[in-house]
């Protein structure tokens, strides 16, 4: 099996904090967001391979993030720049997701993990779930507490064989409290449905988008877990998410600091 860590946004909303550093190697109690999701791959015995596809502004900083890594890390880990510059110019997800099935040749089946994902679950579990779910997709489902907005999420609809029956992506009056994580188990006998989903002239940066397509062309199930998950695409979730890691308060003041310190890293 293969994992593919999606890096290669600009993460507008935080700017200035990601100006001039990327968000997954934003520091989270003095460690990035992206060595919390390395530690998770760990617990998944049969990935060879991690893939993390980064645009090409900040490749250099993903590169030197992983010159410190140990051997093994270097040699299982692989960078990808999708050659986007500028936000203007971005792949989106989809098609960061796409080139690089296309260009790795991937044959097998792949584990797509959010690069700005926080969580603390088991995602040997999840492969699990996947595997009794083939040969169809599986995605990871996050049950919300009421103090969360759905509708700055994708929210899915399960039967009683945890299929997805509905999807919708950001909705106005969301039917469920399942938010679809950007944690997916993709069958190596479905990606050829990645491009032509493209060539349809469907949407090419929400995932959610894709999903959605698939669960109308397709099958797909929604493994609900148990445990911590933060989706951290503004300040609000970065604070909680810093909350939850440090165990007290987050004050504007450390925020304020944080944000001087993390923006002045190139």
């Amino acid at each position: 099996m293969k994992t593919l860590i999606l890096a290669a946004g600009y993460a507008t909303r935080l700017y200035p904090l990601t100006l001039h550093t990327t968000k997954p190697l934003l520091k989270l109690k003095n460690r990035p967001i992206l060595d919390y999701i390395i530690d998770r791959l760990e617990a998944v015995e049969d990935n060879d391979r991690i893939y993390i596809v980064s645009n090409n502004k900040f490749y250099n900083q993903f590169a030197e993030w992983l010159s410190f890594k140990p051997e093994i890390y270097q040699n299982k880990i692989k960078l990808i720049s999708d050659g986007s510059i500028s936000v203007e110019g971005r792949l989106g997800a989809i098609g960061d997701i796409n080139l690089v099935i296309a260009q790795e040749v991937i044959n097998d089946d792949l584990l797509v993990v959010a690069g700005d994902n926080l969580f603390d679950f088991d995602l040997k579990q999840f492969i699990e779930f996947g595997i009794t779910k083939l040969p169809y997709h599986s995605i990871c489902l996050y049950q919300a507490n009421n103090g969360i907005d759905l509708t700055r999420f994708g929210i899915a609809q399960l039967n009683g064989d945890s299929q997805i029956l509905n999807f919708e992506e950001k909705p106005t009056f969301p039917q469920s409290n399942l938010i679809a994580t950007c944690i997916y188990f993709f069958p190596k006998n479905k990606l050829h449905l990645m491009p032509e989903y493209l060539n349809l002239g469907n949407h090419n940066d929400t995932p959610g988008s894709y999903i959605r397509w698939l669960t109308q062309h397709d099958k797909v199930y929604g493994n609900i877990f148990a445990g911590v998950w933060y989706d951290l695409g503004d300040f609000d979730s970065l604070s909680q998410a810093m909350i939850h890691l440090n165990g007290n308060k987050l004050t504007s003041r450390r925020m304020e600091e944080l944000t001087s310190s993390q923006t002045e890293h190139v």
